[in-house]
């Protein structure tokens, strides 16, 4: 009823049905947001483990690395 006195002047059936469309637009925008969310955590989790490649990558290089130095002091 308070809803209804609110309205005073204004056609009650648009007002519900431009709310209702507010209202469903608004849990579209919702899902839109939950599916980028899940999008962006997904390849933040492919990138992290990408990045956690290059650092084992790397790793094993470096101790090549050190490893061929080494040997190049002992036999150089």
């Amino acid at each position: 009823m308070r809803a209804d006195k609110a309205l005073f002047g204004y056609n009650a059936d648009q007002v519900h049905r431009y709310v209702s469309s507010l209202e469903a637009e608004l849990n579209l925008l919702e899902e839109r947001r939950q599916a980028e969310s899940a999008a962006y955590e997904r390849t933040e989790a492919e990138l992290l483990d990408e990045i956690a490649a290059l650092e084992q990558g790397l790793s094993e290089l470096e101790h090549m690395e050190a490893s061929l130095e080494q040997w190049i002091q002992r036999n150089g």
